[in-house]
């Protein structure tokens, strides 16, 4: 039983995404495993469906194992561990790289009450996004919209995923030299 449950993570997955919050207003993912013997979708409304009840709030005070100013210490002990950030950064570079993008269309249109804040906006974030042009599968659309305070979104994306890729890079991860410096650095400190 192990051994088919190995086996299936070398089986790929298509994953596709949409969504849209001007028309439909809801997210909806589909997945197509073991090449479509398995798929099913998952729906996510925007908007729950469900009335909240308002009640009485008791406060009372717990006391905590740690101070904030602990778990800052610690975050700072981490961060500052030799090597760390730079393998978290090689660790989403090799996600990005198992999840084979086939295709990634995404529409994004704001808007602010004056027309001029909008114009300045859209000056300083849209050459951030010039490197979305060089890919092919990647189209990517920053729309200002002038005279209304909105912000619409649209965004399709189709993904194909080898789980055990995905597992293997975890896995070199979390048993990297860095890594295991960091949780070193971690106990000593605490």
């Amino acid at each position: 039983m192990l051994t088919l449950l190995i086996f299936s993570l070398f089986v790929p997955v298509d994953i596709e995404f949409t969504y849209d919050n001007q028309v439909q207003k809801k997210a909806n993912t589909r997945v197509i495993w073991l090449f479509g013997l398995i798929s099913f979708n998952v729906g996510i409304p925007a908007k729950s469906k469900f009335k909240v009840k308002t009640t009485k709030v008791v406060r009372y005070t717990v006391k905590k194992h740690k101070k904030k100013s602990d778990r800052l210490k610690s975050v700072i002990v981490v961060l500052q561990s030799r090597g760390f950030v730079n393998r978290v950064i090689q660790l989403m570079c090799e996600i990005i790289d198992v999840a084979e993008i086939e295709r990634l269309h995404w529409r994004l249109g704001f808007g602010l009450d004056d027309p001029a804040d909008t114009g300045r906006l859209y000056g300083l974030l849209s050459p951030a996004f010039i490197f979305m042009y060089a890919c092919p599968r990647i189209h990517f659309s920053f729309v200002p919209l002038f005279g209304r305070v909105a912000l619409e979104a649209n965004i399709n994306a189709a993904f194909h995923i080898v789980p055990m890729k995905f597992v293997w890079a975890i896995l070199r991860f979390i048993f990297s030299v860095e890594s295991l410096r960091a949780i070193n650095a971690t106990i000593k400190a605490s």
